[in-house]
């Protein structure tokens, strides 16, 4: 299944953490969250399951306007796991010629369990700190300040 075809739900644990998120001012809207994520989750290898509980919604009509930012994210991922897929050649094959088909399931659960490990980290560094969320957002932006050559591939090419 497409990643942008039906709505999102957070459930569980991640629907009150993006909720609280939202509330917290940091994001205006659920989406901001679900195309931030999965790149802080990736940037701190984590990963996170869906729990049942609560439901957040985000709709297809808010999520299908971002849908290019999404699938470019969702691209970058798929070329930067090696922990997913050590070759190269099949990094860039998943990313570009396998997108949207049958065999991308296991590359679109990656991506979810990315952007929902990627809440877990927004929640606790920006929220479960202190409650000077500005103070928090600081800190945070620092900690993840990565220098301009560090993330490049093993062919060289710059990720």
């Amino acid at each position: 299944m497409p990643l942008v075809s039906k709505d999102f739900n957070f459930t569980g644990k991640h629907a009150v953490m993006a909720e609280e998120l939202k509330q917290s001012g940091l994001f205006e809207y659920l989406w901001q969250i679900f195309v931030t994520a999965p790149l802080i989750g990736f940037i701190y290898k984590r990963k996170a399951d869906n729990d049942p509980g609560e439901n957040k919604t985000i709709f297809l009509s808010q999520l299908s306007p971002r849908q290019q930012d999404i699938y470019f994210i969702y691209k970058l991922l798929l070329l930067a796991d090696k922990s997913h897929c050590e070759s190269s050649q099949d990094r860039i094959k998943k990313a570009f010629m396998t997108i949207d088909t049958e065999e991308a399931k296991p590359d679109e659960q990656l991506f979810y369990s990315y952007l929902l490990g990627g809440v877990e980290v927004l929640h606790e560094k920006l929220l479960d700190k202190s409650s000077d969320t500005f103070k928090n957002l600081s800190a945070f932006l620092e900690e993840i300040n990565i220098p301009d050559n560090s993330l490049t591939d093993e062919m060289g090419i710059e990720i």
